[in-house]
């Protein structure tokens, strides 16, 4: 959950369905929650963590399983108007996922998970935003 003030905030995470699981984006106005419409990129979608900076700018993330036992970073963006899927990188075709993300600026967030590598050791994921696109550091 993050809040940018008593009336504005967003909660994330997931619900299951008979076919796999999609993003929930929850946003808090004051008074009431309520459901905002979120990108699913595949029938198995989930939102692990949520960073806002303003009414105009958060980023959301997770994971995505294009195949059966693949899982693909998914980072969303808030642009006041509507979320959007943008572009993330993978270290390894397999198995990526990211747990959290900080925000502190527009060209200034970060994003934490891991990922496991082909012998299956797990190897910590981090991803920068420099205000164009992320990157693996």
């Amino acid at each position: 959950m993050s809040a940018t003030s008593g009336t504005r905030a967003w909660a994330v995470g997931f619900y299951s369905t008979a076919t796999g699981s999609r993003t929930l984006i929850l946003r808090w106005n004051g008074t009431a929650w309520s459901k905002a419409a979120s990108p699913n990129p595949a029938s198995y979608s989930i939102l692990r963590g949520v960073s806002a900076r303003s009414e105009t700018s958060a980023w959301a993330v997770g994971n995505y399983s294009p195949t059966t036992h693949n899982f693909r970073t998914l980072i969303l963006r808030w642009n006041g108007t509507a979320w959007s899927k943008a572009a993330s990188p993978n270290p390894v075709p397999g198995y990526d996922i990211l747990f959290g993300v900080s925000a502190t600026c527009g060209s200034n967030a970060w994003a934490v998970g891991y990922y496991l590598t082909a012998s299956g050791s797990s190897r910590t994921l981090v991803l920068h935003w420099n205000g164009t696109s992320w990157s693996r550091t």
